[in-house]
């Protein structure tokens, strides 16, 4: 028998006591009244919505500060109180919670986008208890029924009152955080060893991919000296001389944009590593795709760069006729007799070229590269059949890295659910009659 079940029948062999929020305890506002100044220069720690929404346990080691005046009635936060989020774009994820489970030595107040819950006798409820049980499916279950709008949910805090929990006995209540916690500890030992994982992979892909594309480099000559001669000359040439167009997407979407329908309009922020995501809620009509597709008009193995915004990132257009791109994309049309597409991507992507993308680029709230600095970015001309040789090899090994970047992501969101199953189980109470 383990020792929570003994525990259990110790002390509630009959069952637990249920109660509701509103029997329990009260619930409170944020900051109120405070403008964006306020938050300029502050002379005092607050909470802020991203800081409960993120953590079970409220990360008071925060340097977020508001200005709070010497005779000013604000609410402060006390250990053991239990705070919501009081709004979301779907109501699965109105009333997320983070309790504190530190004592404080210092005013703490909480934003006005969130509100919290205090007990009338903390000495109920561990807050460290708390933290797992109003994350668990039951908790979340009800507190997203008390959430309603249309386009975005707000949780009541009338509807919240009526919230039941389960209350064992303190001793039940540590065991349970003492088993959840360990779990949790070896979950983030776990998730740190495999990021590690990730990264170094990543690190180690990134090294060899700009060694095997440098011409004559000794990586390269190692791997395919017996099948090349590498007396040949390099020539280089400007992305300009190797390409039959080199064009950014358009520049201002129309009037007539449809949130629906039609030809799907492309950003930076749907190339995503080495991919195109094709989801958008952004289309246009035939009269402006047949317009605007004069420019770019992207086919099947183009090569994508982004440069406005989340500048460099590449990627080789699939097959997905009709798309038009917005300016934040550059498609380049190699000319395939010089140059393979594939190789020509993998070169965009290694670290001398990033660097001069990231070095030639302007703005400050948001990064740009011109188009004609993307047409001076010179490439290094080998033969052909060398090019397609090093692209083989290249796929071959981003296919692996990618198998282990889906495979670690995998890994590590089956350890969260296996967490969840036994929280899940552990904060199931026999209730008491």
């Amino acid at each position: 028998m383990s020792k929570l079940q003994e525990l259990i029948n110790e002390y509630c062999p009959d069952g637990v006591e249920y109660k509701s929020l509103g029997d329990l305890g009260a619930f409170y506002g944020g900051l109120s009244e405070k403008s964006k100044d306020d938050f300029k220069d502050g002379n005092a720690k607050f909470i802020t919505y991203m800081n409960v929404y993120l953590n079970p346990s409220v990360n008071l080691h925060t340097k977020d500060k508001v200005k709070i005046s010497p005779n000013e009635k604000q609410r402060t936060l006390q250990y053991g109180d239990i705070i919501f989020t009081g709004s979301s774009e779907t109501p699965d994820e109105c009333g997320i919670s983070s309790v504190i489970t530190e004592k404080i030595d210092e005013p703490i107040y909480l934003n006005s986008f969130c509100f919290f819950f205090r007990l009338n006798n903390p000495e109920i409820l561990n807050p460290d208890f708390a933290k797992h049980l109003f994350r668990s499916h039951e908790l979340r279950y009800q507190i997203g029924k008390t959430a309603s709008g249309v386009t975005r949910f707000n949780v009541s805090k009338k509807q919240m009152e009526k919230v039941i929990i389960p209350i064992p006995p303190l001793a039940v209540q540590s065991e349970i955080v003492r088993i959840l916690d360990h779990f949790t500890l070896l979950t983030a030992e776990l998730t740190a060893e495999l990021t590690a994982e990730l990264t170094a992979r990543k690190k180690q892909y990134e090294y060899y991919r700009d060694e095997i594309i440098k011409p004559k480099s000794a990586i390269q000559q190692k791997l395919f000296g017996k099948n090349f001669d590498f007396s040949f000359e390099i020539y280089e040439k400007t992305l300009s001389d190797i390409s039959i167009n080199i064009s950014d997407g358009m520049h201002n979407l129309p009037k007539t944009v449809n949130y629906n329908t039609g030809h799907p309009v492309i950003s930076a922020q749907n190339i995503i590593e080495n991919s195109v995501d094709f989801a958008t809620d952004k289309f246009v009509t035939e009269d402006v795709f047949e317009k605007e597709n004069k420019r770019t008009d992207a086919k099947e193995g183009d090569v994508l760069l982004t440069i406005v915004g989340a500048i460099g990132r590449t990627a080789i257009m699939p097959a997905n006729d009709g798309t038009l791109f917005q300016r934040s994309v550059c498609v380049i049309k190699p000319n395939r007799k010089i140059i393979n597409p594939k190789f020509l991507k993998y070169y965009l992507d290694s670290g001398n070229v990033q660097d001069y993308i990231f070095k030639q680029a302007h703005g400050a709230a948001q990064k740009g590269i011109y188009i004609q600095q993307v047409k001076n970015i010179t490439v290094p001309i080998i033969p052909l059949d060398l090019q397609n040789a090093i692209v083989n090899i290249l796929e071959n090994f981003y296919s692996i890295c990618t198998s282990l970047s889906t495979g670690l992501p995998a890994e590590i969101e089956a350890r969260k659910k296996q967490y969840e199953y036994y929280r899940d189980r552990l904060l199931t109470f026999k209730a008491k009659a």
